[in-house]
């Protein structure tokens, strides 16, 4: 008698939202994001410094980067007269662990053939051209449903093999500004129940209220209070996740009142609180 055996599933892609490839001029600054999926930004041709978090590295051409949801990143062009980059972002199921990460020739290989099934695709594709990045979005590509699903499965593949990889110890841009970033930004983690003020922040890392705000700017091109308030509304996700109530989170962390919580979150995520609960069940 024939006995099956059942598949599990580790990692699973459940949506796409961004599929295409861009090439940036050398001066050119993404002034960073975050999101609620996860995004693979791999480095066709070029050099990069990108900031996640609270880490500052440098990117070389062949790596490619995992970045797990809510994790703020920004990056820009740096030793390189252009780069060039390969950017999917999708909904997953089950946990990837973010980093850089260098590839094998087989990784490599897989990359490649992700590329091809979408130049070869029946549904064809203009560059968009703007002043500083040159734009080929491959969205359109997935409405053929046997592309899309060569494509997921490639790219399950592909993540699978980095989820057995450990990161690279990146290159840090080890210098004072970095370390004072750093300083800020794990006093602003330690004191995330409270509602700590910039002057408090500076003082902490004995530096000027000028000088924070330039680092702030120079590596998350967002205000101390914005930033401070993104590590809070993360912070709220993973509490969700949890199991946690609105009300208690709004308490947690040292919100004014359950209500404002919920009108912050909906205006950072597009969703409300009680919404991303239920997507998390």
């Amino acid at each position: 008698m024939y006995k099956p055996i059942k598949i599990n599933n580790s990692l699973q892609i459940k949506l796409f939202y961004t599929i295409y490839e861009t090439e940036y001029k050398k001066d050119y600054i993404f002034s960073g994001e975050s999101h609620n999926f996860y995004e693979i930004i791999y480095l066709l041709d070029g050099e990069l410094c990108l900031t996640v978090n609270n880490t500052v590295s440098v990117v070389k051409s062949g790596n490619i980067i995992v970045l797990k949801p809510l994790e703020f990143h920004k990056f820009y062009a740096i030793n390189c007269n252009k780069l060039k980059l390969l950017i999917i972002s999708f909904a997953l199921e089950g946990d990837l662990h973010g980093g850089i990460f260098s590839l094998d020739e087989n990784e490599k290989l897989i990359i490649s053939q992700v590329r091809r099934l979408f130049q070869n695709s029946r549904i064809k594709t203009k560059p968009l051209v703007l002043e500083k990045a040159k734009f080929i979005s491959y969205k359109r590509c997935m409405n053929d449903p046997v592309y899309s699903q060569q494509f997921k499965n490639c790219l399950e593949n592909l993540i699978l093999e980095i989820s057995r990889k450990s990161p690279l110890d990146s290159k840090e841009l080890k210098n004072n500004d970095t370390a004072v970033f750093a300083d800020a930004v794990h006093y602003m983690t330690m004191n995330i129940d409270k509602n700590i003020s910039i002057s408090e922040i500076a003082d902490e890392c004995c530096i000027s209220l000028t000088r924070l705000k330039y680092i702030f700017n120079k590596f998350c091109s967002t205000g101390i209070h914005k930033y401070f308030l993104n590590l809070k509304l993360s912070k709220a996700c993973e509490m969700l996740s949890g199991g946690l109530s609105i009300g208690e989170i709004a308490e947690k962390l040292n919100f004014s009142s359950q209500n404002y919580f919920s009108i912050v979150f909906k205006r950072e995520f597009g969703i409300s609180p009680t919404e991303f609960k239920k997507e998390q069940q």
